[in-house]
């Protein structure tokens, strides 16, 4: 396996351990967890969601988005996560070229943190 601190973006033939963060903190917009790129796989390890709020529990909802093209979700998640807890998604799936894994807050807004884990294989 590389080190993806020395493998050069444009390497081909590569699988790499890899982890993203965001923030998902409103309904009104979506948060892209990860941006799929042609002739990439991705296969998602876990997903650690931590919702920040000392007193409000927040739903959040995630998809995937195939090809990118906004109108073909497939949910994964509607999970509400209390006060000051974590949920953690480990089922694995795999993402191939340009999916999105999208994530918002059902209601209102809110500060739910994200870690995903996941290997990225890149063929081109």
């Amino acid at each position: 396996m590389a080190d993806p601190s020395t493998v050069p973006a444009s390497a081909a033939g590569t699988e790499i351990l890899r982890r993203a963060t965001q923030n998902i903190a409103s309904n009104s917009s979506t948060v892209k967890l990860l941006d799929g790129v042609a002739n990439h796989t991705y296969t998602i390890l876990s997903i650690i969601f931590f919702n920040t709020s000392a007193s409000d529990a927040e739903d959040v909802l995630m998809w995937l988005d195939v090809d990118g093209a906004g109108s073909t979700e497939r949910s994964i998640i509607d999970e509400t996560i209390p006060a000051q807890s974590t949920f953690v998604w480990n089922d694995k799936f795999i993402m191939v070229g340009t999916d999105e894994l999208v994530a918002r807050l059902d209601t209102g807004s809110g500060n739910v943190n994200t870690i995903i884990s996941y290997i990225e294989q890149r063929w081109a």
